[in-house]
């Protein structure tokens, strides 16, 4: 009897427990997802609400872009952000760690996906 409740109250701790990690991965993304800074193995991205700041290990370059708007979807954000030449553009973010902790920029035909981790 002892065995059967204590199987029944580990299976009733397991069920809740994945009830709530796929009920909050099915919750859009949102700022506090992204905000902050990032590492890569080519330097560091911040991000705030206004802008992207980039710093380039190899040349010690420092960069930064207006960002326009923030998209955010249940996967993925998209950044909007104003290039040099003035044009908008975009970069997608996604496969954000369940730690907060990581994500990736996702890949385009122009690059390879790049991983981020929190600085």
């Amino acid at each position: 009897m002892v065995s059967g409740l204590r199987k029944a109250t580990i299976l009733t701790l397991v069920v809740a427990a994945a009830a709530v990690f796929w009920s909050s991965r099915a919750a859009a993304l949102t700022y506090d997802d992204i905000l902050g800074t990032w590492c890569t193995a080519a330097g560091r991205s911040g991000f705030t609400r206004e802008s992207l700041n980039i710093f380039r290990s190899s040349d010690s370059a420092s960069f930064s872009f207006r960002i326009t708007r923030y998209e955010f979807a249940e996967t993925y954000v998209r950044v909007f952000w104003i290039r040099r030449d003035g044009a908008e553009t975009s970069t997608t973010y996604g496969q954000f760690g369940a730690d907060g902790r990581t994500m990736v920029q996702l890949a385009t035909q122009e690059s390879a996906e790049r991983p981020h981790r929190r600085c």
